[in-house]
């Protein structure tokens, strides 16, 4: 997914539902690659998230990651990954996180 995003968000929006992102790119995005909300709980496998204009990936409180292995993250405005601490347990599989 590329070029996507605005008002705040990303370019994919997870909104209360559990998607299944698997080799797969989301880049050059306004705003977030990723951004979950209202109890969003997306699984990232063997993804790219790079040159996104805010953070890789932003989970709101209410959110968490269901599962994420082999993702890079990179090149992004912001932080690689924002979002509620008990999130941050899923990371261990990750495979590079620089802003």
């Amino acid at each position: 997914l590329q070029y996507g995003g605005g008002e705040g968000y990303g370019g994919l929006l997870a909104y209360g539902s559990e998607p299944m992102l698997s080799d797969c790119a989301l880049s050059d995005n306004a705003g977030s690659g990723l951004y979950g909300r209202l109890g969003a709980a997306p699984s990232v496998s063997d993804c790219a998230i790079t040159d996104n204009e805010d953070d890789g990936v932003t989970l709101e409180s209410s959110s968490a990651l269901g599962g994420f292995s082999g993702v890079t993250i990179s090149g992004n405005g912001g932080y690689p990954f924002s979002g509620p601490a008990g999130a941050l347990a899923t990371l261990a599989k990750m495979t590079a996180a620089r802003g």
